[in-house]
């Protein structure tokens, strides 16, 4: 969409919450508006292989609750490593449509769980996901779409960030065993 300059990554960012501080494994935030190191970013991805899924939750709760809502998305890569399988999470800050186990009360706005994905990968066979994963557009950069059909940029419209069946099948769950295969050899 030609957005490269608009959205910066921060590395080895520490981040100060109400009683303790988090790094994230990868973060985003659009440039601008927050230009400023001490800007949260607006998008946070943590993943594990060995933490628990209980334990990223907590680490996407943590994101939510700490940033005033600042941050708008925590997406959650859990892989499992013996069944290798996937599953991606997106959470963010809102009012579950019926109450949950840790929120008896479905009107107290928390961290609730947006998008969920499972990508299963047997063995010896092709991954095979069970839908597609979707970015806010309005969620990662704080403003809408631009999509003016009058003015040719040269740049694709701008709309949310998609990743198909084929894109998780393919390339994601790929680069997931490789990254994996990389680090225990």
């Amino acid at each position: 969409m030609g957005l490269d300059r608009a959205l910066f990554s921060i590395r080895d960012a520490k981040f100060q919450g109400n009683n303790d501080s988090a790094e994230p494994d990868c973060s985003f935030k659009p440039v601008p508006p927050r230009h400023y190191d001490t800007d949260w970013p607006t998008l946070i991805i943590e993943c594990g292989a060995l933490e628990s899924m209980r334990g990223l939750r907590d680490d996407a709760e943590w994101w939510l609750s700490n940033s005033a809502q600042e941050v708008k998305m925590v997406i959650l890569i859990k892989v499992y490593g013996v069944s290798k399988n996937i599953e991606l999470e997106e959470w963010q800050w809102g009012t579950p449509s019926r109450p949950t186990t840790r929120n008896t009360d479905a009107t107290i706005p928390g961290p609730i769980r947006t998008q969920n994905v499972t990508i299963v990968c047997p063995t010896g066979q092709k991954p095979v996901a069970d839908k597609p994963f979707t970015i806010s557009f309005e969620k990662l950069f704080l403003r809408h779409p631009h999509n003016d059909e009058e003015e040719d940029t040269g740049f694709s419209e701008e709309e949310d960030i998609t990743f198909s069946i084929a894109d998780l099948e393919e390339d994601f769950a790929e680069q997931c065993w490789n990254c994996i295969r990389k680090k225990s050899t």
